[in-house]
Parts: structure tokens; C-alpha cells; sequence
């Protein structure tokens, strides 16, 4: 897939309701990024990536990196989670505010990074 709207197109409409829902949150906390596919996911760059995500068998999962992921432990700690990503369940609500959080997080990490 070449693009995102590609990529959330390929599945069915309750999963794409899902991808256009975290795509929106996401979009929200961090304006004035690009879009594009990455690993096989859709992602949000900004001078390096933010995040990605994507649909699997039975979850969403978000990929804010390591860093990200172990600063927002405590607010994840409902879901499974790895090092570098979390999984929320297609049947539970997508936690908007802490997606934002994250995404804000990240978004600060790549201006400190681009500042330096």
C-alpha cells in the first residue's frame, strides 16, 4: 500500500472506523504533519517518526517508541503493552486523551531533538 487512506481502505468497515478514529486523535494532537506508510503502517512524521499504527486480528496497536511507552506506563497499564507499543482491543473505547498525551509527548521529543 502507497498510502495511507490505502491502507485503512483494505479493511472492513467496523476496523476502518477504528483506524479513521486513531488517525483523527492523532491528527489532532499533532497538526502539521505527514502522513505515510512505514513498516507496513500507517505513521506520523515530523522530522523523524511519532507514531505509528496500525489493525491487526483482534487490537489497534500504537507504536510511540520505548521512551514514550515507559513514561505513560501507568496510564497504559489496562492494556498489553511491549517496549516500544500497546494494543487496545477493538471491542474497548480508544483511550483519546491518553493517545493525545502520547502523541504530544512525542511531538515535544522531536522539537527538543530538532532544536539541539
Amino acid at each position: 500500500m502507497r498510502t495511507v487512506a490505502e491502507y485503512i481502505q483494505s479493511y472492513p468497515n467496523s476496523i476502518q472506523a477504528k483506524l479513521f478514529e486513531i488517525r483523527d486523535i492523532i491528527l489532532e494532537a499533532a497538526p502539521n504533519t505527514e502522513e505515510r506508510i512505514g513498516y507496513g503502517m500507517p505513521g506520523v512524521f515530523l522530522d523523524g517518526f511519532l507514531v505509528y499504527y496500525g489493525a491487526f486480528k483482534h487490537h489497534i496497536g500504537l507504536y510511540p517508541g520505548a521512551e514514550a511507552m515507559l513514561a505513560f506506563t501507568k496510564e497504559l497499564e489496562d492494556f498489553n503493552s511491549s517496549k516500544g507499543a500497546v494494543q487496545i482491543p477493538y471491542e474497548k473505547p480508544l483511550p483519546k486523551q491518553v493517545i493525545q498525551e502520547i502523541v504530544k509527548y512525542r511531538l515535544y521529543q522531536q522539537l527538543n531533538k530538532k532544536a539541539k
